[in-house]
C-alpha cells in the first residue's frame, strides 16, 4: 500500500518526490519503506544532454539524504546499445557532505559531545543495469555501493569508522 510518485525532466532528473504511505503502517514500517525508496530513487539514471555511444561515459552528482548526508557521483559508462535498450556500466564515489559531526549519545561514553572530522572516505562499488528507454526505472540489474568514513576524534589516537552500505536490484 505504500505509494511513491515523481516528476522528472527529460534527461531522467527528478526534481519533485512524493511518498505515501498507508494510515495503518507502523512507524518503524514507514521508515524503513521510505529509506528503500529513497535508495531507488536517488540511483535513477541521468542521461547526459549531449548523444553517448557504446564506451561512451558520463558522471551525475546528487546529494543522498539519508542515516548520513553524502554526495554521490554516479559514473555511467555504455557498454551496450539494441534499439530502446542501453546497457550500463555503473560506479559510485561518495563523500560526507558533513566534515564534522558531533556526538549526542551517553552510550558513546566519553565520546559523548566530542566533535568529530571527517579524516578519509573511500567508496567500493559495482553495478551494471540495463535500461528500456521507454520505462521509468530500469529492468534489469544491480547497483551495490558501501562507503567507509573514518572521522578523528579529538585525541589522536582517537577513530571512529562508519561503513555505508546500499544495494538496489532492479527485474525479477
Amino acid at each position: 500500500g505504500f505509494l511513491m510518485s515523481w516528476r522528472a525532466d527529460a534527461a531522467g532528473r527528478v526534481d519533485t518526490l512524493k511518498l505515501l504511505a498507508p494510515p495503518e503502517s507502523s512507524s518503524t514500517g514507514r521508515q524503513i519503506v521510505e529509506s528503500s525508496l529513497l535508495t531507488l530513487a536517488s540511483t535513477n539514471v541521468v542521461f547526459p544532454a549531449e548523444p553517448v555511444g557504446v564506451g561512451g561515459s558520463w558522471t551525475v552528482t546528487n546529494r543522498i539524504t539519508g542515516d548520513a548526508s553524502m554526495r554521490r557521483t554516479t559514473t555511467y559508462t555504455v557498454t551496450a546499445l539494441d534499439g530502446d535498450t542501453v546497457t550500463l556500466d555503473v560506479t559510485v564515489d561518495e563523500r560526507p557532505t558533513q566534515q564534522e559531526v558531533t556526538i549526542d549519545n551517553e552510550v558513546a561514553g566519553e565520546l559523548n559531545g566530542a566533535t568529530l572530522t571527517v579524516d578519509a572516505a573511500s567508496t567500493t562499488s559495482e553495478g551494471e543495469i540495463t535500461v528500456d528507454l521507454r520505462r521509468p526505472l530500469p529492468v534489469a540489474g544491480a547497483v551495490k555501493a558501501t562507503t567507509r568514513v573514518v572521522y578523528a576524534g579529538p585525541q589522536a589516537e582517537t577513530r571512529v569508522v562508519q561503513d555505508i552500505t546500499s544495494a538496489v536490484e532492479y527485474g525479477g
